[in-house]
């Protein structure tokens, strides 16, 4: 089974694929755990790829800003920019959808 989550340090983002859901979250908040380059700068997220985002995946995406550093949720698809959008993570502090 394919990564949902590839982490490139060199561009400070973290790239996620397909669905994440409460089954896989761990991945991504492992990678955020572990990535050592995060140390209060942005945080770019890549949503281009992802088709589905259930709670678990938002709260492990919000380990970044738990961790000091602005998040920066780049193309969302239309479904996961509602949900960010009705969780009103498009307003949050230290959250920025592009």
């Amino acid at each position: 089974m394919p990564s949902i989550v590839e982490v490139d340090p060199g561009r400070r983002t973290i790239v996620l694929h397909g669905e994440i859901d409460m089954a896989n979250a761990g991945e991504l908040r492992a990678a955020i755990a572990e990535a050592d380059w995060m140390d209060g700068e942005p945080v770019d997220v890549d949503l281009s790829d992802l088709r589905f985002i259930d709670s678990s995946g938002v709260g492990a995406l919000l380990l970044a800003t738990e961790r000091g550093s602005r998040l920066i949720l780049r193309a969302p698809t239309p479904p996961v920019r509602r949900l960010l959008e009705v969780l009103s993570l498009d307003s949050a502090a230290g959250i920025e959808i592009a």
